[in-house]
């Protein structure tokens, strides 16, 4: 059974994620083996790995509300970092992260689409005032909402 997934393209690669599940005690192998043979006629390169017990049983009873923020900006160094450190010091989890540089050569703008993890509402209202301040200090348009209300 697919489990979940995600996929995406950067240049001229794609890539995929799939989280497979399997019938309780299931061999793998077989599994493993024949999606090998597939890639290789197809020249994909392809890597397996079995979870463990503890990840199987993960319950995900830590996860918090899902949030997306979303940042767009001239492309300057540790734009990412300022916004990741942000996130990290407010206690939020990332779960996704996608990024962009589009523009001119002249003007290049960096973009960023997170998806976040927010333990509680005080953490997501911290989090909110430390994006506005930071918002001013680096110049760029940055948004911050729950996944709940951009998807009714």
């Amino acid at each position: 059974h697919l489990t979940d997934s995600n996929m995406t393209r950067l240049k001229g690669d794609f890539a995929i994620l799939l989280l497979v599940s399997l019938s309780e005690g299931a061999d793998p192998a077989p599994l493993c083996e024949a999606m090998e043979e597939e890639a290789s006629a197809l020249g994909l390169s392809l890597l397996v790995r079995v979870m463990g017990e503890d990840e199987r049983e993960s319950d995900n009873s830590d996860v918090g509300r899902s949030h997306t923020l979303v940042m767009f900006g001239a492309d300057k160094p540790d734009l990412v970092y300022r916004v990741v450190e942000t996130v990290s010091q407010h206690g939020l989890n990332i779960t996704n992260l996608q990024s962009q540089l589009t523009g001119t050569e002249e003007n290049p703008v960096y973009s960023l689409r997170m998806e976040l993890d927010v333990p509680s509402t005080q953490a997501a209202d911290g989090f909110r005032e430390a994006l506005d301040r930071l918002k001013k200090e680096l110049k760029v348009d940055l948004s911050f909402s729950s996944a709940e209300t951009e998807n009714p």
